[in-house]
């Protein structure tokens, strides 16, 4: 009998492709007798099983689907439910069941959405979720349990992308015309991944149709988009292109002109069942320019003019290929970012026909070459996954230069140049997956080894652990620990998404921060709808910040004497959500309370401060409403504890003071100007606030609702849908930052004007957004 039973047992393959784009679907669900398992990267699976046995195969957006086995091997082709029902009707059979710490978004979320100008934002949708915050309203940055915006892994097919937004942090670069999945960590990492602390953002782009021509062409007030895809050889051959331009300065902001333009491209080459060629361009540029002329009088004239440039650049080569249950994946790739400020001041005289000039410039770069391999190894309870990268990164910290020019002759031409290095990284991993009636275990490690020159840098170990026991029907406890660590940082000008953020990395004095995080979760998944509850505990270390006294520019000083480090924090907190997957009214509600604090030993007097990003509550309900297939509703209700700021306790004099930082109780001076957003302490009448304690005080609470109605015709192959929406409907006076001012002639220490006991001191409430309509068009065949 026994040997009948083993007899009957074999190794039965397969592979699940959608049914009309003929694309493997990644991370399906097979469940056969009492095992299950995912299909790999390209769609495939091999498991022992009997010959007899029926697998059930349950895919995000198709529904379930029972299928006979049938060997050698099976070929299973999956209806998306979007061709069965309304498109817009959000029905989400797990991938898999929830793991603890990561979150899957569906593009037909982030499409479903509401956002300021209308613009569908991968990014803002995540801020939606539990755990994951905005930094500063309307900007598209995360800040994802207590980290800071540069402790967020950006993955597009498996390659780090630094230039993650567009219009000065409003909109990210991600076009979710060309996204096929998102998955977001949020803190208990799988071994696979390294390099940030706080989260890793894993976009999976679509390899277009491999069997018909697609097109979407969509124009709003924010930008216009063309996405193109479909075979060049059919079932074997696929492109997927797409460029978006934004319309402002065509429409709304002409002076200042400023624009953005982004573009990409995939194309995949299948050599065989299991061989398969990838190459993947991205580009993306942003463009601010503002000029000026003044007539003085009749003598002079005087004109001016700056400028802003960022860019982001990725390449890469991806060969997957399977050698029996041997599944691998190599990446070579090459990625970077850029920008550019410069101004040029000009006067000119006119009796005399003389002029003198002033130009400034400022560039700062980085940019990454690496190899990536990752294999997995798949058993009937178990997978074992392996691989390493080595990654090299240019480091271009800052180049100044100053010319001053009087009738065409040089007077002082000065350059102010950060040499430029090399910083290279090495990581190998290891990771097991193990699977036993109730329990599933994955362990890993992942050796992480910093290269610098000329220094002698130390080994880090990386253990991952995830403990998962199901007590009931879909209902599950799970435990899990990760540590991280980071080898690049950036210091930052304090505003979430400026694009003048300057990347570093580690160095003989600055040593990779890390990071360690706890995390325990219980979930249920009903069917129609889900919950989970999960408590989060994570420390920092090695954490830098500017110093006090800074700016962002590093104008000849040496960036590593210009920041604070050994920084530590912490972070804690529950999160709460609860999700309706299926019907006419779809969509979820999550509330997450934390607390975060930062400690420096030359900041604050060395004592813990609050975060600035602190916000003890944060509510979102988000919600989709299909009252029929042409017509559908969606809303957005946001409400939060306000972002700390320093509250001063008196003033003293000033002369040509501009501004503050936020980063210690100090003074700087910003060298030119940028958009206001972010900047949260500010003050005129030329005096200056005096502070004790830093972020000693909170904004008012915030909350907003967002609208918007979507109607949809369908005329033969050609589908039409129109956009209406309104983003802060109920036109909430939202604090984006405060400006101090204080009515008087003369302050001295020994007089302090303390707020809130004279009627000549203030604090100034700023708002940036008020009610913003939207509307677009898309047009897809």
């Amino acid at each position: 009998m026994i040997s009948s039973f083993l007899f009957g047992q074999q190794n039965i393959k397969g592979k699940i492709i959608d049914e009309y784009s003929k694309q493997p679907l990644i991370g399906a669900n097979i469940v056969f007798g009492n095992s299950n398992t995912l299909s790999d990267s390209i769609g495939e699976f091999d498991v022992v099983a009997l010959q007899s046995d029926t697998f059930t195969i349950s895919y995000i957006g198709y529904g379930t689907k029972v299928v006979i086995n049938s060997l050698p091997y099976n070929l299973i082709e999956m209806r998306s439910n979007s061709e069965k029902i309304d498109e817009v009707t959000i029905i989400a059979s797990r991938i898999n069941k929830y793991e603890i710490g990561r979150q899957n978004v569906l593009v037909s979320e982030i499409n479903n959405s509401v956002f300021l100008l209308g613009e569908n934002d991968p990014l803002k949708m995540l801020q939606t979720l539990p755990g994951i915050k905005y930094g500063i309203e309307g900007t598209s940055g995360i800040i994802v349990r207590g980290g800071g915006p540069d402790q967020n892994l950006y993955l597009m097919d498996n390659v780090p992308v630094y230039g993650v937004n567009h219009m000065f942090g409003l909109i990210s670069t991600f076009n979710t015309s060309t996204i096929k999945e998102l998955s977001i960590y949020k803190g208990i990492f799988p071994a696979r991944y390294s390099g940030r602390l706080s989260s890793v953002l894993d976009f999976r782009m679509d390899e277009g149709s491999k069997s018909d021509y697609k097109a979407n062409i969509g124009i709003g007030i924010l930008s216009a988009k063309l996405n193109f895809n479909g075979p060049i050889i059919k079932d074997k051959w696929t492109i997927n292109t797409s460029v978006r331009r934004s319309m402002l300065d065509y429409t709304i902001a002409r002076s200042p002109k400023y624009y953005f333009i982004d573009g990409s491209l995939k194309s995949t080459f299948a050599i065989n069942r299991n061989h398969k060629l990838s190459i993947n361009l991205y580009n993306t540029k942003d463009s601010w320019v503002k000029k000026g002329r003044i007539v003085g009088d009749s003598t002079s004239t005087t004109s001016s003019s700056s400028q802003l440039n960022w860019k982001t650049k990725v390449a890469s080569l991806s060969w997957e290929n399977n050698i029996g249950k041997l599944n691998n994946l190599i990446t070579i790739f090459n990625t970077g970012y850029n920008f550019n400020t410069s101004s040029f001041d000009t006067l000119n005289l006119i009796k005399t026909k003389s002029s003198a000039s002033v130009s400034n410039n400022y560039t700062t770069e980085i940019q990454d070459k690496g190899i990536k391999l990752f294999s997995t190894y798949k058993f009937n309870k178990y997978n074992v996954s392996f691989g390493s990268s080595y990654i090299s990164h240019f480091i271009f910290p800052g180049e100044s230069s100053v010319q001053i020019r009087e009738d065409r002759q040089t007077i002082i031409d000065s350059l102010s140049n950060q040499n430029s290095y090399s910083n290279r990284e090495l990581n190998v991993f290891l990771e097991n997956e193990f699977r036993l009636d109730n329990f599933k275990l994955n362990l890993g490690i992942n050796f992480f080894k910093p290269l610098i020159s000329n220094f002698k840098t130390k080994n880090y170990l990386e253990p991952r652990f995830s403990l998962e026991y199901k007590f009931f029907t879909n209902t599950y406890l799970q435990l899990g620990y990760s540590r991280m660590n980071q080898n690049l940082h950036q210091l930052s000008n304090n505003s979430l998404g400026l694009p003048s953020d300057i990347w570093i990395a580690s160095s003989s004095r600055i040593l990779p921060a890390n990071s360690e995080n706890f995390a325990i979760s219980f979930s249920k998944d009903h069917g129609s709808y889900e919950w989970i509850v999960e408590s989060f505990f994570k420390t920092f270390d090695n954490l830098m910040e500017y110093g006090s006294g800074t700016s962002f520019l590093l104008n000849g000083v040496d960036w590593e004497d210009k920041i604070q480090t050994n920084g530590k924090g912490g972070s804690k907190g529950v999160e709460f959500y609860l999700r309706k997957k299926a019907g006419k009214l779809s969509g979820w509600v999550s509330y997450t309370v934390s607390k975060t604090h930062r400690q420096f030993d030359n900041i604050n007097k060395g004592e813990k401060f609050p975060f600035k990003f602190d916000r003890g509550h944060e509510i979102n309900i988000v919600g989709i409403y299909n009252k029929s297939k042409k017509l559908s509703f969606s809303f957005n209700w946001s409400f939060s504890s306000g972002n700390k700021y320093s509250r001063p306790i008196g003033y003293y004099p000033s002369i040509n003071y501009t501004g503050l930082t936020n980063s210690g109780i100090g003074i700087s001076t910003d060298l030119f100007e940028l958009p206001s957003i972010g900047d949260n302490r500010q003050t005129d009448n030329n005096v200056l606030p005096i502070f004790d304690k830093i972020n000693n005080a909170s904004f008012p609470y915030y909350h907003r609702l967002d609208v918007s109605m979507r109607y949809k015709i369908k005329k033969k192959s050609l589908t039409h849908q129109f956009e209406v929406g309104a983003y802060n409907i109920y036109n909430r006076h939202n604090t984006l930052y405060v400006s101090y001012s204080a009515d008087v002639d003369l302050l001295s220490p020994s007089t302090q004007d303390i707020i809130g006991t004279k009627s000549n001191s203030k604090l100034r409430s700023i708002a940036q957004f008020p009610i913003i309509p939207s509307l677009s068009y898309n047009l897809s065949f």
